[in-house]
């Protein structure tokens, strides 16, 4: 049996096992997906752990540690090279990692169900790993950027790294206050949020234009940014079928067959109610 795993920090809660076993379950593949908790300090030594086991194929890596990853590869395709962020890792059989972006794919899919793909401003409350992948998508399809986050340099580095493909697009860096959100959504046209729940503060949308649209990449209970935003009749979207995508582009990219993704997308859900 081949093992995949999921690498983070708090992770105990993740739905990805559901959603990946289901998958190797229809597909009939002799394969488990497993959680792969990583504590601060311990990262190269799991690193190294996880390449001397002849049993594991690959695994996904969340946060911390999407950039963190990125030393330890052979190599990446040329979307990671230009996000700086990793969310996928195949091992070959030489033990070789090499790493891929597969969130881009369930944002890109999220953003197209929400309908906003057509470019305007994007408000990116966040400067993580899924940040960069966010910021990545909302420029390669047409956006200007502001990016609002609590620790400034890191959003400066998104920009400054990410400025290099996109130099024709206004990338903005403001720090993350109530104050800042609330001047900045009242020209935007789609608001990201990419900060892990809770949210820092309350937010009001009272100032935002109606056409607003907000993507929110948590995935489990509403968070407060997402209910506001649905009080306000803000068109939205959580973090589902963003992570189900993501998923289902990870399975392929290690198995090399197509992703059940409707019978993963009922495993999510119905992980979900377990709650």
């Amino acid at each position: 049996m081949t093992r995949y795993l999921l690498l983070g920090s708090n992770i105990q809660r993740s739905i990805s096992p559901a959603i990946q076993n289901k998958a190797f379950e229809k597909t009939g593949i002799d394969a488990r997906y497993e959680l792969f908790q990583i504590s601060d300090g311990k990262f190269d030594s799991a690193i190294k752990l996880i390449q001397s086991s002849k049993d594991i194929g690959g695994f996904n890596i969340t946060a911390p540690y999407k950039e963190k990853i990125l030393p330890y590869l052979s190599g990446m395709d040329a979307q990671s090279k230009a996000i700086g962020a990793v969310n996928t890792v195949k091992i070959d059989r030489s033990g070789k990692l090499r790493g891929f972006n597969t969130d881009v794919d369930g944002i890109y899919l999220s953003l197209s169900k929400l309908g906003s793909l057509k470019g305007g401003r994007c408000v990116l409350l966040g400067a993580g790993g899924a940040a960069r992948a966010c910021a990545y998508t909302v420029l390669n399809n047409g956006f200007d950027l502001i990016i609002l986050n609590r620790t400034r340099r890191r959003a400066e580095d998104i920009s400054s790294d990410l400025a290099k493909f996109f130099p024709e697009s206004e990338i903005l860096v403001r720090p993350l206050n109530p104050e800042q959100f609330s001047k900045e959504i009242a020209d935007a046209d789609l608001v990201i949020n990419a900060v892990t729940n809770p949210f820092p503060f309350e937010v009001n949308f009272s100032g935002a234009k109606r056409s607003l649209k907000l993507f929110d990449l948590w995935y489990r209970e509403p968070s407060s940014i997402l209910r506001n935003a649905q009080r306000s009749k803000i068109k939205s979207i959580d973090g589902v079928l963003m992570l189900v995508e993501q998923g289902g582009k990870s399975f392929e990219i290690w198995t090399g067959k197509k992703a059940p993704r409707r019978a993963m997308l009922l495993a999510a859900k119905k992980e979900l109610l377990k709650d």
